[in-house]
């Protein structure tokens, strides 16, 4: 299972705008709550006693920590703070963990001559990102092209669920729960339901929307083994 974090930027300041870039694309991809950039999470990070919250994150919290060592980043007393818990990291062998990459061949205390980077003076921020989401993708033993290669677009799940009418019976924890179910952050895309006869006893929702107007995909639910399930179609009304 994914940790809060799936990439996390330590960098120096002086490449801000670079690491900026390359945070935007990968939100892009997983959203900016899933990404372990300061100006992400600036309300969070408002606290007292930052310095004892924010390595935490890096060690405990996030899938892949990204280091962007540059000449600057030894002498930061932040990137010093994020690398001690990096440097942990390493220490117990969670190399996977740890992407290094470096600009002006830099290096950091703790690190030797056999240590691998990814060298970013010449490369843009999206190669940066797709390099990221290659190593992400081969962590999980995946193919390297998992999270950039060309899909098909699936369905436009709305944020909020549509009014909803329900053609047999007023099931009201059944239609809450079908509710969140056909929205964008749902966190599964079943939704198995039993009647007291134990077959099945819910109806598919109708969207109260007229044919044609409403942009969301086509949900449909199938009766099988005595269960209503909700089955995903990549079709629009």
């Amino acid at each position: 299972m994914s940790k809060r974090f799936r990439v996390a930027f330590s960098f120096a300041g002086e490449k801000r705008d670079f690491v900026k870039e390359v945070a935007r694309l990968l939100a892009d991809r997983f959203k900016e709550q899933a990404i372990l950039y300061d100006k992400f999470h600036e309300a969070e990070f408002a606290r007292a006693r930052l310095g004892r919250y924010l390595p935490k994150l890096y060690h405990d919290e996030s899938d892949l920590v990204v280091v962007v060592i540059c000449l600057d980043y030894g002498q930061k007393e932040w990137c010093g703070l994020e690398w001690d818990a990096i440097f942990d990291l390493l220490k117990k062998r969670r190399e996977a963990d740890v992407m290094l990459c470096r600009f002006d061949y830099a290096t950091v205390e703790g690190l030797f001559s056999d240590a691998g980077y990814s060298e970013l003076d010449d490369k843009t921020p999206a190669e940066v990102a797709t390099l990221i989401l290659e190593r992400i993708a081969l962590n999980e033993e995946h193919p390297k092209d998992y999270y950039t290669r060309d899909t098909p677009a699936g369905p436009d799940w709305p944020d909020v669920a549509p009014q909803l009418d329900w053609p047999v019976a007023d099931h009201t924890e059944a239609r809450r729960a079908f509710a969140q179910l056909i929205t964008q952050d749902a966190p599964f895309r079943i939704l198995p339901i039993r009647g007291v006869s134990g077959q099945a006893s819910l109806s598919s929702p109708t969207n109260s929307s007229k044919r044609g107007q409403n942009h969301g995909p086509c949900v449909r639910a199938v009766r099988l083994q005595g269960f209503l399930r909700p089955v995903e179609r990549v079709r629009h009304f």
